[in-house]
């Protein structure tokens, strides 16, 4: 089974390649991937805004920010 992937805005990527451990919740493109597709406590892959993989993730719908453990 493959996990959810929420993906991240255009303007976030720069965050991950300064090295950030976390995203927050109004950093990912809600269009692409919906708050209510996920659980709390989901393990996640996450993607920039073109869709390639950037990090493994929990995320948790009703946190204010996931934390991120890049790859």
């Amino acid at each position: 089974m493959t996990p959810a992937q929420p993906r991240l805005g255009q303007h976030e990527a720069h965050r991950r390649r300064a090295g950030q451990l976390w995203a927050f919740s109004k950093e990912v493109d809600t269009k692409y991937s919906p708050r209510h597709r996920f659980g709390p406590g989901d393990a996640v892959q996450v993607a920039d805004y073109r869709g390639k993989f950037t990090a493994h993730a929990y995320i948790n719908r009703r946190s204010r920010y996931c934390r991120v453990t890049l790859s």
